[in-house]
């Protein structure tokens, strides 16, 4: 037997704050922020500033957390703009090494214009540096010690310790190179950035490709589907396909994000689950919404449905619990009562396993909870069921856009237990069933 759980319980900043979790999703998301670093230098407050060694005294390597591969580029270029500004400002430690100081800020220069880092695939939820990575594309660091003909030094620390931190290091190759580079050993350590890990996320369009899939952890989340339809309130069973609205986000520009445990945004927000295991989607752009009721006739108002299943991959691993939120927003107050028929549904969704259905989540169901908070501008709910442990479920999910209602995102958690192993007493029972079945098809089978 399932049981449900229904609140509202979000407090209606979250909505909004939500867009953060996109920062993380291919199609570069722009709900962005930044965290202020500690400097090797006390007279540096720089923000762009990504030094591993910083990172880690300040203790935000984990903060930085995924984000897309061309946002990566984006703030790594920035980070390399402002080490370029402080080496420019500042003398070779030696007289004698100006030059070699100018060639290495020259070198350091195209190393940034060139925009070719190494990709984090060592660590999935924090960044670290990478002195160079699986396709041999070196840091900053390593690439200069290069330039320097330091190739064999290069390779030896890739293949021992290629997550060093300069800071760490008290002999060796690397402290004998910034010996005759024209750098100081800060300075080093200020180019040296910690590379955050790749976005391992996709979007939509992505994922409607036949056979798309995607594992994280112990979940795989697979078969998406997605449809948006137009509705005549005058003929509710007549339906018009409306996937080309252009106010309306095109598949490519709806982003899933799969997550584990909080998740830690740029600018200090962090989302806590209630369930360890989590799928986000929603849109890149606020003006450009997953669901919004259209103007041209005669749509009165739109359907949006979602489709995806979810397995528990590990043995004897499965999921007992879930939980929907959504954030969809009223853009004004009704000006008339709306037909209850309209607006009695507006986010329903039903968990199923081989096709029996678990439980129904319904957000919105009640008229006067949807306009309870339309001042506030935002129907934030959420809704919770329990069941017996099942290894996979079938989710689909419906929101009705009504009039001046916008549908952008929604999340769903997945509580995995263990699936308990049958008892001695169970088996027993099974057992004594099955002796009976036998002996009851041997007496008919005689007669």
């Amino acid at each position: 037997m399932a049981t449900i759980d229904h609140s509202i319980h979000r407090p209606p900043r979250t909505a909004f704050r939500l867009c953060l979790i996109l920062a993380s999703i291919g199609a570069t998301f722009a709900c962005a922020g930044s965290q202020r670093v500690a400097s090797p230098w006390p007279e540096v407050r720089d923000p762009g500033l990504r030094s591993a060694g910083s990172l880690r005294e300040a203790g935000l390597l984990a903060v930085r957390g995924p984000v897309a591969p061309q946002r990566e580029v984006a703030q790594l270029r920035h980070h390399f703009d402002r080490v370029l500004g402080i080496l420019e400002s500042r003398g070779a430690p030696n007289a004698t090494l100006d030059a070699r100081r100018l060639t290495q800020i020259h070198r350091l220069r195209a190393y940034r214009d060139r925009g070719r880092f190494p990709e984090n695939h060592i660590s999935q939820d924090s960044a670290v540096p990478i002195f160079v990575d699986e396709s041999d594309t070196a840091c900053a660091v390593a690439w200069l010690m290069r330039q320097d003909g330091w190739h064999d030094a290069v390779d030896t620390i890739a293949r021992e310790n290629n997550s060093v931190f300069v800071p760490d290091l008290t002999d060796g190759p690397v402290l004998a190179w910034i010996a005759g580079s024209g750098l100081t050993r800060e300075e080093a350590a200020l180019i040296q950035p910690a590379y955050s890990p790749p976005d391992a996320d996709q979007t939509l369009d992505q994922l409607l490709e036949p056979g798309a899939s995607f594992t994280k952890g112990g979940v795989r989340y697979e078969n998406f589907e997605f449809t948006r339809v137009g509705i005549d309130r005058s003929c509710i069973v007549c339906g018009y396909p409306h996937l080309a609205d252009p106010r309306l986000a095109a598949n490519e520009e709806i982003g899933v994000a799969f997550r584990q445990g909080e998740y830690y945004a740029e600018d200090g927000f962090t989302y806590t689950p209630d369930f360890n295991d989590w799928i986000f989607l929603g849109t890149e752009s606020a003006s450009k919404p997953i669901g919004q009721l259209p103007s041209l006739d005669p749509i009165d108002y739109l359907q949006v449905s979602f489709a995806f299943d979810v397995l528990a991959v590990d043995p004897g691993m499965g999921f007992g619990s879930a939980r929907l939120i959504s954030d969809l927003q009223f853009m004004g107050n009704q000006a008339e009562p709306v037909d209850a028929l309209f607006a009695s549904l507006m986010l329903n969704s039903t968990l199923e396993n081989n096709d029996v259905l678990l439980s129904r989540l319904v957000i919105g169901d009640d008229l006067y909870e949807l306009f309870q908070y339309s001042e506030l501008g935002f129907l934030h709910g959420s809704e919770a069921a329990q069941f017996d442990p099942v290894k996979r479920l079938h989710i689909e999910l419906d929101a009705y856009m009504l009039p001046e209602s916008v549908f952008r995102s929604f999340l769903y958690e997945f509580d995995l237990v263990v699936i308990p192993e049958p008892t001695p007493i169970s088996l027993l029972a099974l057992g004594l069933v099955g002796l009976t079945a036998i002996r009851i098809h041997r007496k008919r089978t005689r007669t």
